[in-house]
């Protein structure tokens, strides 16, 4: 259509940190920033400047020059300087639902603070949009996004506006910017040179536009405001007399595109939009940098499924929570999630930053977790001295947990029973002497330097959902116990599988329930990568090598009584550099160490898989391989609150030269938590608390590939296998890249004999990233607290919820600060009851947490936010 109206939208797109810091970022800001409140001062007729959609760049210019902030106030309160929504700007596929959802809640408190929040959800840079945008945006009250990268004819339609829709019906009205949001950058005031520039970029938005607007973005990253632009404006309609020039807002040109589709409707579409035809998504950008990736993942989990709950029944049983605290973990982990920040593609100098913010983050939820545990342990009601605290923060009830926890003693051997006297039997699975000043630097200081015994225990217990239990600890007489001895008999068998481990290094799987078997499972795939800090990318010539074709080890097996321990560990000599990995290609070798540290439970069907990678090679991607014998058309994972289906080949493939994408779409995807392959009668699942990415891979599309190591040495490059042409960013050297040295991955394996929907791979996942938190009060601490105030039960639940097909995704304090806010999300394709225990519901929430209608049935794909009741109510 036609793009009669052509709104001018002044913005400025400001990477906190990229090739450069943020240091140097806000040096740049001081003046910039000053110069567009300046502007937008000295001249009343100029309408209003987007700010990017963020606010912590904002947060931090007012912090450096505190004295604009009134010239900030007056601005925003006027409607001529746009704000918000959002914290930073956000990716949107590597990064969990609770993190998006924070980003938002921050982002509005700081915007509203200025006077109020621009209600458009713009992402102008990141790389693909999440298929969970529209319900995420629209439980913020935010019905429109802007945004572009990511379109192609697959998504549903070319067209440059729609209605999107998630999955329980949500809609935004969309806009995506053909060609970025810097075509208008530095325009030129004379006519002709304006028509030479402009004619075939407006040619393409009247190519796409589905309404007779369309927006002209007048700005480009640190650029500062274009001063001449009423000059520019009068070039403009000199140059193309047919068309309207407004100077005006993302909500101008979107009410323009509201109002004609009034007449007119446009598209609507569902789904992700990840795709490179006009612009790159950078599809395997998910695994660069991976050892901040891997920090990341940890810190979300352990922020969001253990930390915040672990506060909330704190709160609820008398001890205060400490929100600014909670808040400073969460804004670190946030200042890391920009598309450019925790994509990777940065500067060593800035990854190095990024890394040192995940350490923080990940510092302050590890201590709020010891400390508000030792609090708990403290103000326990029992007699006894010593106990040991046992935290669940699951909320399904009626499931037994493994639980293995660390007892610190004095003499050789104890007894543990709850809190009714009753015995609690365990298994010892390891025991070691602790010197004392490791435990209380006091003792040592007092001449004592006997030394202290860690016994690592088992036991399975059914516990108190989203709450706590206390055992007593009680010293007794007796000799150490034994623990189980390393053995190399290649079999074992688990109530749910016979096991084979291989000299190869892979293992055998058998599923009793069914039969099937699931031979050479977890070999490692190594081939040369010739890519950047965006892309991983292939040598036109390269080779593979598979570990189970080169290694022959000696792996151990050790039999507990709840569990079976198995570690394999080898060695692979690879090609030292890139050239090396070309076929028929010789020269200098180096080490790639590879550690499976195997935990099987037997009473279930999930296998631990700790990953531990030492590397001294360059340009290579490292790869764990499943095998699941299930030939699959898409591959099921879960994006932020849903599930989402994806083909394991993408129709552009097809098409991708002949139409010249930017970028070549192989079926490289992110995932969270989960991936799967599932038919009408099972499911393999790879469950993650680390990397993020797989592909499809094998003949028959039978075969999951996590990527566990993407080494690079540049920021960017030009003419890769998978994206020809220009690099992207710039081609700095970036030698940390490479990930020289040792990176642990945490990852979990289901073969289940029932199909997904009974299989739930989502509630498995979410169950394994909440283990059991173990704490042991104890006679000596290196830090001495204050006595507990009040006593605190030894047994309490917060809340429990009995579908398992129901997702507890957080329980935290009220932003307000009245009460505790739990939310569930429904990731399945139907309609779920929510069924409350423990808890009685105060008022229903929104994402935001305003009000929001009642309702126990869960959307499929969506949440379900509520308020819980005061403890004195229940």
């Amino acid at each position: 259509m036609f793009a009669k109206t052509i709104v001018v939208v002044p913005h400025v797109h400001w990477d906190r940190e990229w090739y450069f810091s943020c240091e140097e970022s806000q040096v740049l800001a001081v003046r910039d920033f000053g110069e567009v409140l300046d502007h937008l001062e000295g001249d009343p007729d100029y309408p209003s400047f987007v700010m990017d959609g963020q606010m912590a760049v904002v947060d931090e210019y007012l912090d450096t020059v505190p004295g604009a902030r009134e010239r900030v106030e007056r601005l925003v309160c006027a409607g001529r300087l746009h704000v918000g929504p959002w914290f930073t700007q956000t990716d949107e596929m590597v990064v969990g639902g609770e993190s998006i959802v924070r980003n938002l809640l921050y982002g509005f408190e700081s915007s509203e603070r200025l006077g109020e929040t621009m209600m458009v959800g713009y992402v102008p840079d990141s790389f693909g949009q999440s298929a969970q945008m529209p319900m995420i945006l629209n439980q913020f009250g935010i019905g429109r996004s802007v945004f572009w990268r990511g379109q192609s004819q697959f998504c549903g339609t070319s067209s440059s506006q729609f209605w999107w829709e998630s999955a329980d019906g949500s809609r935004v009205l969309a806009n995506q910017l053909p060609l970025g949001y810097a075509t208008g950058k530095y325009l030129p005031t004379d006519p002709e040179a304006l028509r030479r520039r402009l004619s075939p970029l407006f040619a393409t938005f009247d190519e796409l536009a589905s309404a007779p607007v369309a927006i002209l973005p007048n700005g480009h990253d640190q650029m500062p405001i274009q001063e001449n632009i009423d000059e520019v404006m009068e070039g403009l309609r000199k140059a193309f007399p047919d068309r309207e020039f407004v100077l005006g807002s993302l909500d101008d040109e979107l009410d323009l595109v509201e109002s004609s589709a009034s007449t007119t409707p446009l598209p609507t579409v569902a789904g992700e939009f990840l795709d490179g035809k006009r612009e790159r998504v950078h599809r395997s950008i998910f695994s660069v940098r991976m050892d901040n990736k891997v920090a990341n993942a940890r810190v979300e989990n352990r922020l969001a499924r253990v930390a915040e709950p672990i506060l909330a029944v704190a709160r609820e049983v008398g001890l205060d929570y400490p929100k600014t605290l909670v808040d400073q973990a969460w804004k670190e982990l946030l200042e890391s999630h920009a598309h450019d920040s925790i994509g990777g593609c940065c500067s060593d100098k800035v990854n190095a930053e990024i890394s040192a913010r995940l350490a923080n983050a990940s510092e302050r939820t590890d201590l709020l977790v010891h400390y508000y545990e030792r609090y708990l342990a403290e103000a326990v009601d029992l007699p006894e001295a010593g106990r040991l605290v046992l935290f669940n923060m699951d909320a399904t009830p009626g499931v037994e947990r493994l639980v293995t926890a660390e007892v610190l003693t004095r003499g050789e051997r104890f007894e543990l029973s709850d809190s009714e006297g009753r015995p609690v039997p365990f298994s010892v699975i390891g025991t070691e002497e602790v010197d004392p000043g490791l435990v209380d630097r006091q003792i040592v200081a007092a001449g004592n330097y006997e030394p202290f015994l860690r016994t690592t225990i088992q036991l399975r217990r059914e516990l108190p959902t989203v709450g706590y239990e206390a055992l007593v600890v009680r010293e007794v007489e007796g000799a150490r116990p034994g623990t189980p001895r390393a053995a190399t008999s290649g079999t074992f068998e688990t109530e749910s599988y016979r096991v084979a481990v291989n000299d190869n290094g892979t293992i055998d799987l058998a599923c009793k329930a069914d039969g099937t078997s699931y031979p050479g499972m977890l070999a490692i795939e190594v081939e040369g990568n010739d890519g950047d800090e965006y892309d991983s990318s292939p040598l036109a010539d390269g080779r593979k090598v598979l570990s189970s074709d080169v290694v022959s080890c000696r792996p151990t097996i050790v039999e507990r009584e709840l569990s079976v321990a198995v570690h394999i560990a080898y060695e692979l000599l690879l090609p030292a550099g890139l050239d090396g990995w070309r076929v028929g290609a010789s020269g200098a070798s180096s080490t790639l160490g590879v550690s499976l540290d195997l935990e099987f439970d037997k009473a279930s069907e999930t296998v631990g898989i700790h990953v531990t990678l030492d590397n001294a090679c360059d340009d290579l991607r490292v790869r764990l391989l499943v095998p699941t014998g299930i030939a699959s058309s898409a591959s099921l994972s879960d994006n932020q609150f849903g599930t989402i289906e994806r083909p394991v080949v993408d129709p552009g493939m097809s098409v991708w030269e002949e139409e010249r994408w930017s970028e070549r779409p192989d079926a490289i995807f992110p995932f969270l938590t989960y991936v799967a392959l599932a038919d009408d009668a099972r499911t393999v699942a790879v469950l993650t608390d680390s990397t993020r990415e797989y592909e499809v891979v094998g003949g028959a599309h039978d075969v999951i590939a996590v990527t566990l190591l993407s080494c690079v040495g540049t920021l960017g490059k030009s003419d890769l296998v998978r994206r020809p042409g220009r690099p992207s960013g710039i081609a700095a050297p970036t030698p940390d890249g490479q990930c020289h040295g040792t990176l642990a991955l945490d990852l979990a394996l289901v073969a289940s004999p029932e199909p997904a929907s009974r299989s739930l791979p989502a509630t498995r996942a979410a169950r394994w990233l909440t283990p059991v938190e173990a704490y042991q009060r104890f006679a000596y601490a290196p830090i001495n607290i204050s006595e507990a105030k009040a006593p605190v039960p030894a047994r309490f639940s917060l809340l429990s919820q009995a579908d398992e097909g129901i997702v507890l995704s957080a329980v935290k304090l009220a932003e307000d600060g009245r009460g505790i806010v739990a939310r569930f999300c429904n990731p399945s394709d139907r309609p779920r009851v929510l069924s409350l225990g423990g808890s009685g519901v105060a008022s229903w929430l929104t994402l935001a947490e305003t009000p929001a209608e009642p309702s126990e049935t869960v959307a499929p794909c969506s949440v379900a936010t509520v308020l819980l009741s005061d403890p004195s109510e229940r």
